[in-house]
């Protein structure tokens, strides 16, 4: 989802918001399941059950999702990046491990699951099931996510937080009758210059301020709530 609106023009709006609003959403809703360990559970809903586990695959994905929501503009930098850093850095830290041949190596990986087909009634979607499926270490439905988040990671740890900051400062900072194309421009010129190239302008650029019948200052693209 995080990677079709990245790829997604602006011009759809209707269709872009769409997205944005679901993937805003869907990341508010899984946190609220996140483990004590950060991570989150082969079967998410279900922790006190006995045998589930934080699985590597799926907090990757999470892990990827929030990084990049933050760095594409998305995703509010204050709320989420810190988040968002902690829960790759909390999937380090855990799956990360040595095993008895001394290699480090990326562990606790659902190796496969899935529903069905008729003629096979062992993946009938219960939880019993999907905790039944063996975990491996190093699989590529594991790895591959996890190097994603990776990359997403060293882009936006760092001064990212700033960066961000700077680019809503510059918004804010025409008068008030400029044009929003020209101050859409000059944040796109900003984030470039930072490395935020894959930055939502439209979240942080405004248009000349108006106000509706009843004398409230309207918003326009003003950036009000990204989370």
């Amino acid at each position: 989802l995080v990677d079709c609106i990245a790829l997604c023009s602006e011009q759809l709006y209707e269709h872009y918001r769409a997205l944005v609003d679901i993937f805003r959403e869907s990341m508010r809703g899984v946190l609220a399941y996140r483990a004590e360990d950060g991570l989150f559970y082969q079967v998410i809903d279900h922790p006190e059950t006995e045998g589930n586990y934080t699985e590597t695959s799926g907090s990757a994905m999470i892990a990827y999702s929030l990084l990049k929501g933050v760095r594409i503009g998305v995703l509010d930098a204050e709320k989420y990046l810190p988040i968002a850093l902690d829960v790759f850095e909390k999937l380090v830290a855990n799956k990360l491990r040595a095993e008895e041949d001394g290699v480090v190596r990326l562990t606790d990986i659902c190796w496969v699951a899935g529903l069905g087909p008729d003629k096979n009634p062992q993946r009938d979607g219960s939880v019993a099931y999907y905790l039944s499926e063996p975990k491996k270490s190093d699989d590529s439905k594991g790895v591959g996510p996890f190097i994603m988040a990776y990359s997403e990671y060293l882009r936006v740890s760092g001064n990212m937080k700033q960066d961000i900051q700077a680019v809503r400062d510059l918004a804010n900072s025409f008068p008030a009758d400029t044009s929003a194309s020209d101050v859409r421009d000059a944040v796109q010129m900003k984030a470039q210059e930072l490395g935020l190239d894959g930055i939502d302008v439209a979240q942080y650029a405004r248009k000349t301020p108006a106000r509706d019948e009843r004398g409230i200052r309207k918003t326009g693209l003003i950036r009000t709530e990204t989370g």
